[in-house]
């Protein structure tokens, strides 16, 4: 998997990609592993091999992308944690933890990220086979996510497969 991303000319201050954490073989994470102590209090995650009813809502049944979620962070077995559709102000970065089957190789996935209806950021992801990942949403350094209506747009290959939004209030 290998991430690039794109951040078009607007006049909100863009977020970033801010890392993409990856399982490897041994099931641990190619990235440092985040604070606990710098999060809210982590939801109980589902096991990993229960889809979360939510998760799919919203995305093509076609699609290779079979799980999108939005989270605060993944814990030590890259399981999404804090997953919900409204987040509290503040935070400074949100995760989508998204979930690939049987995607042939060299799929292309975009997320494109809207706030209030206007595009902030795109990001383009290449995936082959069945996989795992998140990819974090953050706001410029030092600042929180903007209060409001976020949604992400899901695409393969360019085709529109779905969409799926989250709020900060």
């Amino acid at each position: 998997v290998y991430v690039v991303a794109e951040q078009p000319p607007v006049d909100v201050p863009p977020p970033v990609l801010a890392s993409l954490r990856l399982p490897t073989e041994a099931g641990a994470s190619t990235s440092a592993p985040t604070s606990p102590s710098a999060l809210p209090a982590p939801e109980p995650a589902p096991p990993a091999s229960e889809p979360i009813a939510s998760g799919s809502e919203g995305i093509s049944e076609d699609a290779c992308l079979k799980t999108a979620l939005f989270c605060q962070a993944v814990n030590e077995r890259n399981q999404p944690q804090g997953v919900g559709t409204v987040f509290p102000a503040g935070l400074s970065r949100i995760g989508l933890y998204f979930e690939v089957k049987s995607a042939p190789k060299d799929t292309e996935l975009s997320f494109e990220w809207y706030r209030e209806g206007r595009r902030v950021l795109r990001q383009r992801v290449v995936v082959s086979g069945d996989q795992k990942a998140i990819s974090y949403l953050s706001a410029a350094p030092g600042q929180p996510l903007r209060s409001g209506t976020w949604e992400v747009r899901f695409f393969q290959n360019g085709a529109p497969i779905g969409r799926r939004a989250f709020r900060v209030e």
